[in-house]
């Protein structure tokens, strides 16, 4: 069963995006969450729940979540005709729950969320090296359009006086003494 995700879901589906996240650097993903991302997401998530602009599905099998779908709805100006568009953030069924077309239910159902607001087109990431997840979206009628490439200045976490003063420099301030420091 697919259903719009509530506040008593976020801390099973904020596991379910840690395992996403652990699965997305098997295939590739260089970035690495913080220690505390986990809390930060479902923080985050808690506040986009009552935005029209968010949307968060769970999948249930026997009455326990075990996949969802975040993706929130974006403008993309006037460089591009169809400047509605939407992106899904994130999709996870968990590996036992593979296979029964869940994936393709949350997806089925974020997009006739994102059509009802009259998004023009919707946007996914996939790691470069997850054959299946890029095969699972081309089954589905999607298209591969861009390769994202990163070059990592570093790669240590254990400097945050650094990145920290760089946020600040840059007017994020609050956010660098919320995320960082």
């Amino acid at each position: 069963m697919i259903r719009p995700g509530q506040i008593e879901d976020l801390k099973r589906v904020s596991e379910l995006w840690h395992d996403l996240y652990e699965h997305e650097q098997s295939h590739g993903m260089i970035l690495r969450i913080s220690d505390n991302a986990v809390e930060i997401w479902r923080e985050q998530m808690l506040s986009r729940l009552s935005q029209r602009t968010n949307v968060l599905l769970v999948a249930e099998s026997d009455g326990d979540i075990v996949g969802f779908l975040s993706g929130q709805m974006k403008i993309l100006g006037d460089l591009f005709i169809g400047g509605l568009s939407a992106i899904i953030q994130d999709l996870y069924v968990a590996p036992q729950n593979r296979g029964a077309g869940l994936g393709r239910m949350l997806t089925e159902s974020a997009v006739s969320i994102f059509s009802d607001f009259g998004i023009d087109s919707i946007e996914v990431q996939v790691a470069h090296r997850n054959e299946v997840s890029l095969a699972f979206w081309t089954a589905l009628g999607w298209h591969p359009e861009i390769i994202q490439v990163r070059r990592m200045l570093s790669l240590s976490n254990k400097d945050t006086k650094s990145t920290t003063q760089g946020l600040k420099t840059l007017g994020f301030a609050q956010k660098a003494n919320r995320t960082i420091g």
